[in-house]
């Protein structure tokens, strides 16, 4: 499971890259505007399922440029940093106990 996160990630970075600031920011209002009017619509005429289909697509999509949008975000305010540069996260376990309920 870790190496499929990882490798998401990976691929996400490097979308991310790839796509400014303002061209996500430009696709995550243009995708909320059609999930409003969409949404819209559904108040008056209930949708079918291909409406339905579109509209679980479109979020994930917004989950994802989100995703990315937030990424290159968190790269911006970073700054770079000399030398040897850690792209593992560090990881930090806490004390406790796990209990079956």
């Amino acid at each position: 499971m870790y190496v499929i996160k990882r490798d998401i990630r990976i691929a996400s970075e490097q979308r991310v890259k790839r796509r400014s600031i303002d061209e996500l920011q430009a696709e995550l209002n243009h995708l909320m505007q059609e999930q409003i009017t969409s949404l819209g619509n559904q108040t008056f005429v209930r949708p079918d399922h291909e409406q339905l289909k579109q509209q679980e697509e479109r979020l994930n999509r917004v989950r994802e440029v989100s995703a990315d949008y937030l990424a290159a975000l968190k790269e911006l305010s970073q700054p770079k940093l000399e030398g040897e540069h850690m792209s593992e996260k560090p990881s930090v376990t806490l004390p406790g106990k796990v209990e079956k309920i």
